[in-house]
């Protein structure tokens, strides 16, 4: 996203919970109308070149920006 918004200050961002346990799992800024007009900008910029990936390209970017590994889950059947 554009650095412009990236650069906010502590205080400019709230907690990410986890709705089924409530636990903080994450912070995110705070933003107003400007920084989502930015952020709205950068998608739409963004997006040619990310929709004319593959998905193993996108994958791989993906995981690169985790620096994980991939899970694998099995389906239960309860």
């Amino acid at each position: 996203m554009n650095s412009s918004i990236s650069n906010r200050s502590a205080d400019a961002s709230f907690n990410v919970l986890n709705p089924s346990t409530g636990q903080i799992i994450g912070q995110t800024a705070n933003m107003g109308n400007e920084e989502l007009n930015i952020a709205v900008e950068s998608a739409k910029s963004a997006f040619p070149h990310w929709s004319s990936l593959t998905d193993d390209e996108l994958k791989e970017k993906c995981l690169a920006i985790t620096n994980t590994k991939p899970i694998k889950y099995s389906i239960i059947a309860i």
